[in-house]
């Protein structure tokens, strides 16, 4: 009996946001071809064919890992600096959002 296959779309060399595709991988991720590609930022990442084409995957993660970083360097209030603050989670919700740590009252 044979089975079907399908014609791999040949991207290599197209941009999708910050991502361009390199070459397909021998990996399948939902039915679909998952492609090495390279962000402008200077890194891979593997992403499924289906997830470049409609937008959903437009970078490697740089954007969201800058973005962080920038809340963090936001969440230090006027005449403090970022050295005397703690790294726990609680510090960074009370700087952020204004919720004080559980049980404070």
């Amino acid at each position: 009996m044979k089975t079907k296959t399908r014609a791999c779309a040949d991207i290599a060399g197209q941009r999708f946001g910050m991502l361009t595709a390199l070459h397909p991988t021998e990996e399948r991720r939902y039915r679909t071809v998952v492609w090495a590609c390279r962000c402008e930022c200077g890194g891979t990442r593997r992403v499924a064919l289906m997830y470049l084409r409609n937008g959903a995957t437009t970078h490697c993660g740089c954007l969201s890992r800058s973005a962080a970083g920038d809340a963090r360097k936001r969440a230090v209030p006027p005449g403090r600096n970022r050295s005397t603050l703690s790294g726990s989670a609680q510090a960074i919700d009370f700087f952020l959002y204004g919720m004080p740590p559980p049980g404070s009252g």
